[in-house]
């Protein structure tokens, strides 16, 4: 499990953003930066997540896919 800032944690549990495999962050196209709060996550995209120093520490490769494809899948059902 990652450890997250909780309005980071929340985000990623209503698949506004993702971290993938290659190790960076994935936001949804419906965040809107004109919404309070959006601004910080849309500021994710893109960059690297912070991975713990031991590679054994290291999220799931498969856990990270599931995020990634949750998030594309309910983009697709907002729009």
């Amino acid at each position: 499990e990652m450890a997250l800032a909780s309005n980071i944690r929340r985000a990623m549990d209503r698949h506004l953003i993702a971290p993938s495999p290659d190790h960076k962050w994935h936001v949804s196209s419906t965040l809107d930066e004109r919404i309070n709060g959006h601004q910080e996550l849309i500021r994710l995209d893109g960059r690297n997540i912070l991975l713990p120093s031991e590679k054994k520490n290291w999220p799931e490769k498969d856990a990270l896919e599931w995020r990634l494809d949750r998030l594309h899948e309910i983009d697709q059902q907002r729009k």
